[in-house]
């Protein structure tokens, strides 16, 4: 099967494109790429559109204003014209709600930063969702672009990395590197790049190679200097997880997801869930189910398509494809639009000899995968590809009246590994420095809302006593 969510990386809850933690192509020295970018520097203008896919995490509507932010993203976006564009933010609520992916089309061309944030914010256009697009009201940026050669060389390069630009990305960011960039923004300007260093390389080839592994290792120290610019961030974490991941150092990375879950209780569920693909990667499949299983033990019954999916993808490689399907079934409640969950159920009919049914869902993820915004990556294209001929497979068995179970339809899609691989030489041992621990804060209590408590404590002394006085009289 596809290997979804697996470096929850980069667009989707759980799809192909999930892999922010596969990086790039061809090792250039840094400063090389930021004279590059300085003479090549690409220009992004307001006929172009790109189109990015997550869960929203943050949604703040205001009358003015609405600012989102998605799972696994770099930037923000916003809708300037809230007032006409009520469906759009209807649909993103429902989105957040349930916990699905959402696509959205932005502007590259609008982006500009605040001062109270590290990340640059771009006018979103249209909103996609369960099969439904909502336009935005368009309309100027809040803020004006910035005029410092540096800053407007790190939205570029934002935005180019969200458009799936990952080399322009590279060299841009490496531009605002090099140059005077707000300290603030320096610990964004490392992330963006690691993680665009960690996509080119997923995109790049299928499969692991020597130099792509020697990006990954430039990846990881970009996202070591992220974690050290924040360390209360366990998406920093994550990332670096993911690169060890994908060069090998799985029981290194196993310990970063473990740690994550010690720092911060609140992720044991991605934690689990990354954690149990390592295993099954490494052709555990008991230690991966275990894993799963224990979340549950621990934390009581988990929802989302996530969890759901690498349950009945770890059921499957047991040899248990009924589970699986029942594991999929449950899984589509929350994402019924979920295209590789239909590929995955696909194959747990297939698994079985029930080709009817798996043609009808391989073609259902069909459907979908045509449907979404092109990115123009190749391993979507290979996927579609991949897909395509399973359903052609599919429809075979059906008209020659199969039944005997078959996985040969399963599988075969982009960087989806067939075998465990070896640590990379690439990696120092240990592989990462000392990296600085997340400190909990304690909740305080907003200093407004401890001032209306003592007001209303106030009146409320004030009133008994009144009271007693006239009864006093």
């Amino acid at each position: 099967m596809i290997s979804v969510c697996e470096r929850l990386a980069p667009r989707t809850v759980d799809g192909p494109s999930l892999r922010f933690w596969k990086s790039i192509g061809r090792w250039v020295p840094w400063l090389w790429l930021a004279a590059a970018s300085v003479a090549n520097a690409s220009v992004l203008s307001a006929s172009d559109s790109y189109s990015v896919e997550g869960i929203v995490r943050e949604l703040h509507v205001g009358l003015s204003e609405v600012t989102f932010t998605l799972d696994h993203h770099a930037a923000s976006f916003t809708l300037v014209n809230p007032q006409a564009s009520i469906r759009v933010i209807d649909l993103l609520e429902a989105a957040k709600r349930s916990r699905s992916s959402v696509s959205v089309e932005f502007d590259p061309a609008s982006g500009f930063v605040r001062d109270d944030q590290p990340m640059p914010i771009f006018l979103a256009r249209s909103i996609f969702y369960q099969g439904e697009r909502a336009e935005a009201a368009m309309g100027a940026a809040t803020e004006p672009p910035s005029k410092d050669p540096a800053t407007a060389a790190f939205i570029r390069g934002v935005a180019e990395f969200e458009g799936t630009r990952y080399s322009e990305a590279v060299e841009s960011l490496s531009s605002a590197l090099a140059g005077a960039l707000p300290p603030r923004l320096t610990g964004s300007a490392y992330k963006v790049r690691g993680l665009a260093l960690s996509g080119w390389v997923f995109d790049d080839s299928n499969g692991p190679t020597a130099e792509g592994d020697v990006r990954l290792a430039a990846a990881l120290k970009d996202m070591v200097e992220w974690v050290r610019a924040s360390p209360d961030d366990p998406q920093a974490r994550y990332a670096i997880a993911g690169v060890l991941h994908s060069l090998g150092a799985y029981e290194e990375a196993i310990a970063t997801y473990r740690d994550i879950a010690t720092q911060w209780p609140k992720e044991q569920y991605w934690s689990a869930i990354r954690t149990g693909i390592i295993e099954r990667e490494q052709g555990h499949y008991p230690e991966a189910l275990k894993v799963l299983d224990d979340l549950v033990a621990r934390a009581g019954a988990q929802s989302g398509m996530p969890f759901h999916y690498h349950r009945a993808w770890t059921l499957l490689e047991l040899n248990r494809p009924a589970d699986a399907v029942v594991e999929m079934d449950q899984g589509m409640q929350f994402q019924p639009n979920y295209a590789w969950a239909y590929v995955m159920r696909s194959c747990a009919y297939a698994s079985q000899g029930q080709f009817a049914r798996a043609l009808e869902d391989q073609r259902k993820a069909l459907s979908i995968l045509r449907g979404l915004p092109p990115r123009g990556l190749v391993g979507d294209r290979f996927n579609l590809d991949r897909a395509s001929a399973v359903e052609r497979e599919l429809a075979d068995e059906v008209a020659s009246g199969a039944t005997e179970a078959r996985k040969q339809s399963c599988g075969g899609y982009w960087r989806e590994p067939e075998h465990p691989r070896a640590r990379s030489p690439v990696l120092p041992n240990p592989a990462l420095p000392p990296l600085p621990r997340h400190i909990e804060k304690p909740e305080t209590v907003p200093l407004l809302w401890i001032g209306l408590l003592i007001l209303l404590g106030v009146g409320a002394i004030a009133l008994i006593v009144e009271s007693r006085r006239r009864q006093a009289r």
